[in-house]
């Protein structure tokens, strides 16, 4: 989409997970190659994500591409926290802001093209987003992010890791679950153990990554996956809590080598292994999973009855509490 507008520059402010930042930058790069300008992105590390821009990229991308946090004030008038939601256009500022929170970046697709084209377009777009989005006119846009993520220069901390993981593997499948903070979604073990089986028929190859979001389920997978009859094998490192700020490379070093997986299962709700598969270029052979409605229900079931058994038990410690001075609620 090429216009004659007065924009000059586009600013991404990742958020939310790795991944998700990741799709942020590869959706506002195609975005602003799509409208003919340049961009920018202010990367600043939060409690889902707290690694910094060079924990995790290489130090010339990040001299070249970033910008501070203080530029992107200068530009906006105030701390990009205290920008409103959605789609909005400050004339005075001349900048249009694009927050798609709670609703999401996409359905603003729309109204952002026809500002871009129209007289009231400004000099500088300023997107705050943990997500995909594209405009309509954006052709092959999965082909896109897919080139985008494999043109990423890495830290060369994590390259090497990668390397050497990778060394002497060969051609090999993935598997990534994710089940601490998408239990609810998560595929049960039958459909797991199923997509394994279909990718062992294959016969392609016996060897298998693993990736998971907990130490027990990653041992667990790798039993499964061992009892189908693969090959199993894990990252170099121990699975650490997400707030840590060395897990940022280790999530990047499980998601490139999931990436260069000949194809894989995951859980079909986290963006995590789908986007690893965009980047490999096989989603189409991938297999997605996802617990089916009736599972969902069942789940919900056992943790609202998990969450009325220890009801009595949590009023009395917290009234407890109360009595010593420590927390003050209100009544129940």
């Amino acid at each position: 989409m090429p216009t004659d507008n007065r924009l000059k520059q586009v600013i991404v402010i990742p958020r939310n997970g790795y991944v998700n930042r990741l799709q942020a930058w590869a959706s506002t790069a195609i975005l602003a190659d799509d409208i003919g300008v340049e961009y920018g992105v202010m990367w600043e590390p939060e409690a889902v994500a707290p690694a910094f821009d060079l924990d995790l990229f290489d130090p010339s991308l990040v001299q070249n591409r970033f910008v501070s946090g203080d530029t992107v004030t200068d530009i906006v008038g105030c701390p990009h926290a205290e920008l409103p939601r959605y789609l909005t256009l400050d004339k005075a500022r001349d900048v249009l802001i694009l927050a798609g929170h709670d609703r999401g970046e996409q359905i603003f697709m729309d109204p952002l093209r026809d500002l871009l084209e129209g007289p009231q377009c400004p000099t500088t777009l300023v997107i705050i987003a943990g997500g995909k989005f594209a405009l309509g006119s954006t052709a092959n846009f999965r082909h896109q992010r897919g080139e985008f993520y494999r043109g990423i220069t890495w830290n060369s901390s994590i390259t090497t890791r990668v390397q050497r993981i990778l060394q002497d593997r060969g051609p090999h499948y993935g598997l990534h679950i994710r089940g601490t903070d998408r239990s609810r979604e998560a595929p049960t073990t039958r459909q797991v153990t199923r997509a394994l089986r279909l990718l062992r028929d294959e016969g392609v190859s016996r060897s298998l990554f693993v990736a998971a979001d907990s130490a027990q389920a990653r041992r667990r997978w790798t039993a499964i996956a061992e009892n189908v009859g693969f090959q199993a094998w894990t990252a170099d490192h121990d699975v650490r809590a997400r707030g840590e700020q060395a897990a940022g490379r280790d999530a990047i070093v499980d998601w490139l080598s999931l990436a260069a997986s000949i194809t894989s299962t995951y859980s079909e709700t986290s963006t995590f292994g789908k986007e690893a598969a965009v980047a490999g270029g096989y989603l189409d052979d991938a297999i997605p999973l996802g617990a089916r409605r009736g599972i969902r229900a069942a789940r919900d079931a056992r943790t609202l009855a998990r969450a009325l058994v220890t009801y009595p038990r949590r009023l009395l410690d917290r009234r407890a509490m109360i009595e010593l001075g420590q927390e003050s609620i209100p009544d129940p």
